[in-house]
């Protein structure tokens, strides 16, 4: 599979290139994204509503669109 962000970026191009190997699969829109496209950020995982233990976050990977996105739903845009 390839990065679905790298194949959009050669078809803007003028200039082909090659798009590279996804690394990955997008958390939200399942699109494969490699490393320069991936955006790693924590996900929360929720615990028991009564706990004084901290619960440790997961790793969430989202392309560059749905990172935005979600950013912007957040109000961090």
């Amino acid at each position: 599979m390839h990065c679905f962000d790298c194949v959009l970026e050669s078809r803007a191009s003028t200039v082909p290139a090659s798009p590279a190997v996804a690394a990955a699969v997008c958390a939200r829109c399942g699109a494969g994204i490699c490393g320069r496209h991936a955006h790693v950020t924590s996900d929360p995982l929720p615990g028991p509503p009564i706990s004084s233990t901290p619960m440790p976050e997961a790793r969430r990977l989202t392309c560059e669109l749905c990172y935005e996105a979600e950013r912007a739903a957040a109000g961090r845009a």
